[in-house]
């Protein structure tokens, strides 16, 4: 389900559910996106919701905050911190932002924007924290 400016699904009761590209928001994602905030988008626990959230606020705006500073890039990404905008555990919002290596139907590349640890220190550090469960993380080859 999917509608970026009305309910994606309404019954005849006026019930309405609002999604995003498959995902539940909130009706305000869809109807009012620009009254989202990034310390919103920083302090929402859905990690979907989040990215819904962020898709609607624009990434290019949250990457071009005042505070928003890149602190490190490498072939793995570039790695951001904000000490403005603080998450849900009052750390400062610190976020690497990679390209998918499978490119669209269309051709193009898509960015993504991963939260991670204020503790990282390069892009590839921030990367390799997404993978929790791997003790060592040393990929041959990307796909």
């Amino acid at each position: 389900l999917h509608c970026e400016d009305a309910a994606a699904l309404e019954y005849p009761d006026g019930w309405k559910l609002y999604y995003w590209h498959g995902v539940k928001v909130p009706e305000r994602i869809i109807l009012a996106p620009e009254t989202i905030t990034a310390e919103e988008i920083a302090s929402e626990k859905n990690a979907e919701v989040r990215r819904c959230m962020l898709e609607r606020f624009g990434r290019e705006n949250f990457l071009n905050l005042p505070s928003c500073v890149k602190v490190h890039s490498d072939d793995w990404g570039d790695l951001y911190r904000n000490d403005e905008i603080r998450d849900r555990n009052g750390d400062p919002y610190c976020f690497v932002k990679v390209v998918n290596s499978t490119p669209e139907p269309d051709g193009t590349f898509k960015d993504y924007i991963l939260r991670v640890h204020p503790r990282c220190k390069t892009a590839f550090e921030a990367v390799q924290s997404t993978f929790p469960r791997i003790e060592r993380f040393a990929p041959a080859v990307e796909t």
